[in-house]
């Protein structure tokens, strides 16, 4: 009897924060109908059906940070993928990321001590304000996360054959395009819609952005 190799070479998936995960914004948003939308279907009293989902936000500093619906077991399917090494990628200082990374796993701490590769933060990035407009203005670059201890040590030969990274926007990944999957930004409207158009259902969002990557993962059974 043949038996087929299983063993498929582990890829390195980059994961951005905010924007992904994140909304980050100095606007507290007051979760109230004025605000909110008015008259959605499932009401139980006329005139105040407006969104009922719980809505997970802490303050930082001057910043509220509003997570996206179902980040949590978006990042349990990924980052338990035997094929996956994962770390998040920021343009934002460790000091400041890891409050917000603390906060988004706080339910689940096994899952980031087990399964967290590393994270790569503004160290880990290029200025580029040419490009971004922006004075302080930073794009990624790959190559220092390839170089890094965290993927040294591994000895998988991390580069441009077998990286993924997940972004919300493409002058971030300008250098390094063909590695990344521009994926829908989440907004401030996303958070608390004060129009029913404007509704989206995130956990449909990120299931679709997960069962993308597996795809690619099943069909790329060597390098991506």
């Amino acid at each position: 009897m043949e038996y087929v190799d299983l063993h498929f070479p582990p890829i390195l998936l980059l994961m951005n924060i905010n924007g992904l995960l994140v909304h980050r914004t100095q606007e507290r948003i007051n979760f109230h109908r004025s605000e909110g939308i008015d008259g959605v279907k499932g009401s139980d009293e006329p005139g105040k059906g407006f969104m009922r989902q719980k809505i997970d936000f802490f303050t930082m500093k001057r910043n509220h940070h509003y997570f996206r619906e179902g980040q949590l077991p978006f990042l349990r399917a990924l980052m338990s993928h035997p094929r996956v090494k994962f770390a998040f990628y920021s343009s934002i200082m460790r000091k400041n990321i890891m409050p917000i990374i603390t906060k988004m796993f706080e339910r689940d701490m096994l899952l980031f001590s087990n399964h967290m590769m590393a994270l790569f933060d503004q160290d880990y990035n290029k200025s580029a304000p040419e490009l971004t407009g922006d004075k302080w203005g930073m794009i990624r670059d790959l190559q220092k996360v390839w170089d890094s201890p965290a993927c040294k040590k591994l000895d998988c030969n991390f580069g441009p054959s077998n990286t993924i990274m997940l972004e919300t926007d493409e002058i971030n990944v300008h250098d390094c395009i063909e590695n990344s999957l521009i994926v829908d930004r989440f907004e401030r409207e996303d958070v608390w819609p004060t129009n029913i158009e404007h509704m989206r259902n995130q956990v449909e969002i990120l299931t679709s952005i997960k069962d993308n990557i597996f795809a690619l993962l099943d069909t790329c059974q060597g390098d991506v």
